[in-house]
């Protein structure tokens, strides 16, 4: 196994394992840089993203979940209610209780099954290829402006009060030469 990053938890979970008597059989990387991450990814079987569930957590998406999906991982998330949404609507993994140690174990054991693991993996990069990407949020606000009686083209102003992936997702759009620009032609002005 291979853990990496860092956190409160670090030294305990490098003491369990030391205590195992496994030498070895967990590897600790630190902090990496995030390019550095997304490199040694496809290295991995599983991706696990154990957030607690809380108001924040219920609220939000741990872009890490999109990168693992990415680079063909089967996930393991807990039941905070966007990433358990996400998991079970694209098939890409299991869903543990949020705070249930024991059964996100189990989760992780049950992708120790290649064919599910390997089906769950190609659920989740289908995923992220067709419907979790840039140009289907322009899509989706695109769409939520027209239904509001607002018509995209007349947008002049945006106001991003921060840029997490899942808040300002279809504030910007990828050109067919790859540019990235902002997804309003109108806009005369942003405030960042």
């Amino acid at each position: 196994a291979t853990l990496v990053g860092d956190g409160r938890e670090r030294a305990n979970l490098v003491t369990l394992s030391d205590d195992m008597n496994t030498p070895g059989s967990v590897r600790f990387t630190g902090p990496l840089p995030h390019e550095e991450a997304l490199r040694i990814l496809p290295e991995f079987h599983v991706g696990v993203v154990p957030h607690l569930a809380s108001d924040h957590s219920d609220t939000t998406v741990a872009n890490k979940l999109f990168d693992y999906m990415a680079a063909g991982l089967a996930v393991v998330v807990s039941s905070a209610k966007p990433h358990a949404r996400i998991v079970r609507e694209s098939v890409c993994g299991e869903v543990a209780s949020s705070g249930d140690f024991r059964a996100t174990a189990l989760a992780i054991e049950r992708l120790l099954d290649d064919e599910y693991r390997y089906r769950c993996a190609i659920s989740g990069w289908n995923a992220v290829s067709t419907t979790y990407l840039w140009e289907r949020d322009v899509e989706r606000l695109e769409d939520s402006l027209r239904a509001a009686g607002v018509d995209p083209e007349s947008v002049d102003t945006v106001v991003c009060t921060h840029l997490h992936f899942d808040h300002a997702g279809g504030a910007t759009r990828r050109e067919p030469d790859g540019a990235i620009v902002p997804a309003f032609s109108q806009i005369g002005r942003a405030h960042v």
